[in-house]
């Protein structure tokens, strides 16, 4: 959502222009370049004048700004003035896309490309292709829109000195915020906060605070984002733009609608409706119909918020804009459903599901990974830049040592006659400076080895770092789904039998409570996985290992799930579990029991047996759980008991599961001394076999 206010170009209009020393409203500006044009002879100089003039007018005099546009391209066209015709096409695409014309926008900044690229003029290219990516961002085509951002990126760190390059890095965070990685979004965020900062146009420090302060509201750090929030509505006090406002009461109204105080995000939006009401910003006014329609949809307020939602609709399909539809659909879908009118909200799912799958989400990440390695890249080329200079400060020591030496040969041909005294005191200088150059010498392959093993260090904490996240990224998405699936199915059967009292004298009536029990139990189930997992991971878990008799666990587990596998007439067999013990957590042993136990009866057909049974092997016992279920193929073992390869499969009587228990099983049994592994055929069963010790020694 935010991607759509992050994408504005006024600050590459103050910088573009910075031959005229005022900035903004100043009509009297405006005035005097027509005064200058009236008696200026060189037509160059007219031209320039004009697209200055034009740069000046505000947001809302479109069609002035437009006028002396088009007299520059017209006179730069007629007498071959290409920087002229670059800087029109330019100042044209950008009022285009203030009035919601995007097909002429982009077919102006493509011409000013070429222009640019021809007149061999690299500082404004990198703001060019940022504003054709933004053009591009209105559409489906987003891959292109990334690709044309981070080529404006590219040219913008070559030229160490863009403006646009605050907004290219702002935008690249836009598609990260997208795929909800609101982490690396805030990385970017406040890159382009440091490269507007630097600049210090306020227009573009405002935005930046105000995409700052969207992220950490995203990330639910509150006080961060107000703080972010306060900067910007003190700059944007100075600023006094309509079109600013705008955004503002935008993101304060979102703030306030993700802190639940609906009051105050509904007084902010209605503010934002109502300067809108006054200019024809058409792709900030369905900004702030999407913004209300989200709103009323937390209000319960579900008629309205259809009859909001689709006027966003309808003025994105205007204008032609349509990377937010899926979003809108969505919210379409959530007020049918809060309506209780469960096929239309399922239709406008579909619909959402169609528009985000339209904006090439999967290659969209393709493009950040290579953009991500690319830049790693780039780190690697500044080691190696730094391991060369050490090399010419090594090489230019040497030189330092050969010219002394030579300095001296040619002292002792020159002086020889000079009396023992002179010659020796020579010769003590010499000994003395090269012992400096030995000391020196050593000191910088000293310091040359630091750096290798501090950057190896560095390029292995790295990879472990980000092996890591992924990890976590991968966790969290698990736990997301499935947390959010039993939750819907329970408020879904939950409004049924609210709204439908008499169903509780139909037959659905037991299938729907059962149906609850299935799904309370199942998210119960996860949350207490979740709850050990993450108990072990910040070290809360305490490991205290005693003598433990397998036949005590596996009876108390088979009597626990008694009643589920008789539901399902399977027999729970125990096989010589006479005496066998292990030295570990008990219970660890006992949570690591049922998740297999219950895992091999979810599986298994009806009217099969399990069969548990222990062998000694070593200083190790070993457990066998045998089922006679569906069993596995080769790929979804190898990707058993790995976070970021979760294996989420239906049971035989459609039970559901995570796949997180088998991770905490191998935790478990791993942090005990012991392994798990599995063997199965497709078809016909599986045995899950685990190791731990006899005893202490």
């Amino acid at each position: 959502m935010s991607k759509l206010l992050y994408i504005l170009l006024s600050c590459i209009m103050a910088v573009l222009w910075s031959s005229a020393e005022l900035k903004g409203q100043d009509f009297a500006v405006i005035d005097s370049l027509k005064k200058v044009n009236s008696t200026e002879q060189d037509p160059k100089k007219i031209a320039d004048n004009y697209a200055i003039i034009a740069s000046k007018f505000p947001l809302n005099n479109v069609d002035s700004a437009q006028f002396y546009a088009n007299a520059a391209l017209e006179l730069s066209t007629k007498i071959q003035y290409k920087k002229g015709q670059a800087e029109a096409h330019f100042l044209i695409s950008y009022n285009y896309d203030l009035v919601g014309d995007y097909t002429a926008s982009i077919k102006h900044m493509k011409q000013a490309i070429q222009l640019f690229i021809a007149v061999g003029d690299s500082s404004y290219l990198s703001g060019c292709y940022n504003n054709l990516g933004a053009l591009y961002s209105y559409g489906s085509e987003q891959k292109k829109s990334l690709e044309y951002f981070i080529k404006s990126i590219q040219i913008g760190e070559e030229l160490r000195d863009s403006f646009a390059l605050g907004q290219s890095y702002s935008n690249v965070a836009g598609f990260y915020e997208d795929l909800k990685e609101y982490s690396s979004a805030l990385k970017y965020f406040k890159k382009g906060l440091e490269v507007d900062l630097h600049y210090n146009y306020p227009e573009d420090v405002a935005i930046s605070q105000l995409d700052v302060g969207y992220i950490n509201t995203k990330l639910l750090r509150y006080d961060d984002a107000l703080e972010n929030l306060q900067k910007a509505q003190t700059l944007m006090n100075t600023i006094k733009e309509p079109f600013y406002q705008i955004i503002l009461y935008q993101r304060l109204a979102n703030y306030y609608k993700e802190t639940r105080d609906l009051n105050q995000a509904e007084s902010y939006i209605l503010k934002a409706q109502k300067i809108g009401d006054s200019y024809d910003y058409p792709l900030l006014t369905a900004e702030t119909l999407m913004i209300k329609g989200e709103i009323l949809l937390k209000q319960e307020k579900f008629s309205k918020c259809i009859d909001v939602v689709d006027s966003a609709i309808a003025q994105n399909m205007t204008i032609n804009s349509k990377s937010t539809l899926h979003e809108l659909y969505k919210h379409k879908a959530d007020a049918y459903f809060g309506l209780g009118k469960y096929s239309r909200a399922y239709e406008f799912l579909l619909s959402s599901e169609k528009e985000k799958k339209s904006l090439q989400s999967e290659k969209v990440a393709e493009v950040l990974s290579e953009f991500e390695k690319a830049e790693a890249l780039k780190e690697e080329r500044a080691r190696l830049q730094l391991q060369q200079e050490l090399e010419n400060q090594k090489t230019e020591n040497t030189l330092i040592k050969i010219r002394s030496k030579l300095y001296f040969t040619i002292l002792i041909a020159v002086f020889l006659g000079i009396v023992v005294l002179i010659a020796f005191y020579f010769y003590l200088l010499k000994q003395n400076h090269n012992k400096r150059l030995e000391k020196n010498y050593l000191l910088i392959n000293h310091q040359k080895e630091l750096l290798e093993k501090n950057y190896t260090e560095l390029k292995e904490n790295e990879k472990r770092l980000a092996e890591l996240n992924a990890t976590k990224d991968k966790f969290f998405s698990i736990i997301a789904h499935d947390l959010k699936n039993p939750f819907n199915t329970l408020i879904g059967i939950s409004q049924l039998m609210i709204r439908n009292p008499e169903i509780k004298e139909t037959e659905d009536f037991e299938e729907l409570v059962h149906g609850m029990f299935q799904t309370a139990q199942s998210g119960h189930n996860l949350l207490e996985n979740l709850l050990e997992w993450s108990r072990s991971q910040i070290g809360n878990l305490k490991i205290e290992p005693k003598q433990i008799s397998l036949n005590e666990i596996f009876s108390s587990t088979a009597s626990f799930f008694q009643e589920t596998a008789r539901a399902k007439d399977i027999s729970i067999v125990l096989d010589k579990l006479n005496g066998e013990e292990v030295y570990a957590d008990y219970n660890m042993v006992n949570f690591i029991s049922r998740n297999l136990v219950n895992n091999a009866i979810k599986f298994s057909h009806k009217g099969s047996k399990i069969h548990i049974k222990a062998e000694s092997k070593g200083r190790h016992t070993v457990v066998h759980i045998k089922d006679q279920g569906i069993g596995m193929n080769e790929e979804i073992i190898g990707r058993l008991f790995k976070v970021e390869h979760s294996i989420q499969k239906s049971g035989t009587a459609d039970e559901k599961g995570s796949g997180l228990g088998l991770i905490l099983c191998k935790e478990f049994i791993e942090k005990n001394g012991g392994e798990i592994w599995v063997n199965s055929e497709e078809g016909k069963g599986s045995t899950f076999s685990f190791s731990l010790p006899h005893s202490a020694n």
